[in-house]
């Protein structure tokens, strides 16, 4: 397997942890949301839309050195 291959899949699967983490973070907040909290929902979604951003970056990446 040569270096590019290797760092395509290294980048796919951070992104998909970072997809895994924002996924739960938006369902804290939607949790947080049916309790009427929405100070908290509001800090938690704008975490989870930061890491949802950054798995597109990394799954992009990948996507891009896998074609290379």
């Amino acid at each position: 397997m040569d270096l590019l291959k290797l760092f395509s899949n290294i980048c796919f699967w951070i992104g998909f942890g970072g997809l895994g983490i924002s996924v739960l973070l938006f369902e804290s907040g939607t949790r947080y949301m049916k309790t009427g909290e929405k100070l908290k929902r509001k800090k938690v979604d704008k975490v989870a839309w930061k890491f949802l951003a950054v798995s597109g970056v990394f799954f992009g990446l990948s996507l891009l050195l896998g074609l290379l």
